[in-house]
């Protein structure tokens, strides 16, 4: 039965063209059943398919012994079959006000940022996530309840960019059943009986419900008419490509399309054409949400002169016989030169906000300062034995990074500022404290390279204060 099921996981793998000779993957294991079983599935796959790959763990912080527990599961279950093992740490409910997000999303974002850094660093080809058949239907129905356009009720895709998900076609049943007659352990996490998230509350109580008194089987069909609207969204994806590509306008900071053009369109190929516009400026439309591009369509359809804003700091308008989506103007940073970075010093870094920051750079022995000084008066610190070279505060560069761990990890700020959601024409105005292309400090996104951090062997730090402190 457990080989007729991996043959029917691997089937669905060539389908859909997940997992090739050659790659290495990265796994994401919580320790549940979902993901304990696509462990074993690998295991079973590179028997048969030349692949390798690496497992990551996330601890999120919520559920103290608990979750060490899990994390020692996993890494235990990593190690008895030689398979490296990756594990991250933080506190999602301090990330989530941080973030101002729910702490179910907040984990979510955190995950995949962990995903990401392993498959950069690692050089990976894929990432391998554990959603099966019913976490599909699960997907669809909160879109549905949300208000999600046709795209969103076409659920998770099996391969989206780099992330694949083997499992979508099989259910919970079918990974549980495996599991308990193979004898194969998992670990149980208490927070999924709490119908506290949304989706606990879908699992627990609503989907039980709809397969006694409504059909039985309903995940399944939800599932699979997730399918066929992935298959009708990916027609009409290729349609609005042609489209755009005759009526839309591109200019730098700006997508336009002419009135005439737009109106002429069936209203479904008017939102279409919005959202690649939108898409197209923004390069991301996780936060781009039905609501807003039916607000852009009303303004489209009304009067000249309206503004309406828009994630990513874009905003919609129309200009006489054209109807613009472009970026807002920012307040414009007065022009900063390059300044030699030395102790004793007073500096002025501007942000792009328009804010100034003004502190005097100072130097001292470890020794001579005391640790609670360190939280009362520094705004950062930076172990000055390793600043090899004179540092500049000048503007972002292409190529400029930082480390991410003290113990190593390199990031790249383009990537940094993707995931801070900066905009581009931002970028360029932000200012930088830089040894060559090693970024030690970012004033206003209030960041540190890890490679300067204080630690028990600095003998000298310099300090940042704020002037007027």
């Amino acid at each position: 039965m457990t080989e007729k099921l991996y043959e029917k996981i691997a089937k669905y793998c060539r389908e859909e063209q997940l997992v090739e000779a050659g790659d290495r993957l990265v796994l994401g294991v919580s320790g549940g059943a979902d993901s304990v079983f696509l462990f074993h599935f690998f295991l079973w796959l590179r028997m048969r398919v030349d692949i390798s790959f690496v497992v990551v763990h996330v601890d999120h912080g919520i559920r103290g012994e608990e979750a060490k527990k899990d994390r020692d599961f996993v890494k235990r279950l990593a190690e008895e079959e030689a398979i490296r093992f990756i594990q991250y740490e933080t506190s999602i409910p301090e990330l989530a006000k941080k973030w101002k997000m729910t702490e179910e999303e907040a984990g979510r974002v955190y995950r995949y940022r962990c995903f990401e850094e392993t498959l950069e660093h690692l050089k990976g080809t894929k990432l391998a996530v554990a959603h099966h058949r019913d976490d599909q239907a699960e997907t669809v129905l909160f879109q549905l309840f949300r208000g999600s356009a046709l795209r969103g009720l076409g659920g998770m895709s099996p391969k989206n960019g780099h992330v694949i998900r083997p499992l979508l076609c099989v259910s919970r049943s079918e990974i549980e059943e495996t599991l308990q007659r193979e004898g194969i352990e998992y670990c149980i996490d208490s927070t999924n009986d709490e119908n506290v998230y949304a989706r606990n509350k879908l699992r627990n109580q609503l989907f039980p419900w709809v397969e006694k008194e409504i059909r039985q089987g309903a995940g399944k069909h939800i599932a699979k008419s997730a399918d066929y609207i992935r298959d009708l969204v990916a027609y009409i994806d290729a349609e609005t490509e042609k489209l755009y590509q005759a009526v839309a306008e591109e200019g730098p900071e700006c997508r336009m399309v002419r009135e005439k053009a737009f109106l002429e369109l069936f209203p479904a190929l008017q939102r279409e054409l919005i959202l690649k516009m939108l898409v197209s400026l923004s390069g991301r439309k996780k936060d781009i949400e039905t609501e807003h591009i039916e607000q852009v369509r009303r303004l489209f359809l009304g009067g000249t002169g309206k503004k309406l804003s828009l994630p990513y700091g874009l905003q919609a308008r129309k200009d006489y016989d054209r109807l613009i989506i472009e970026r807002k103007k920012e307040p414009v940073s007065k022009l900063f030169e390059a300044q030699p970075f030395h102790a004793g010093q007073s500096y002025e870094i501007p942000f792009t906000t328009g804010e100034t920051l003004c502190f005097m750079a100072e130097k001292k022995k470890m020794e001579s300062f005391e640790k609670n000084s360190l939280k009362k008066y520094c705004t950062k610190c930076f172990d000055y034995d390793k600043i090899e070279s004179v540092a500049l505060f000048r503007y972002y560069a292409q190529g400029d990074y930082l480390w991410t761990r003290p113990q190593g990890g390199k990031k790249k700020l383009s990537r940094l500022f993707i995931d801070e959601k900066i905009p581009q024409e931002r970028r360029r105005r932000i200012v930088v404290l830089a040894e060559g292309s090693h970024v030690l400090w970012i004033p206003e996104l209030d960041r540190v390279s890890a490679f300067y951090y204080l630690t028990e062997q600095t003998k000298q730090m310099i300090y940042i204060k704020k002037k007027g402190e």
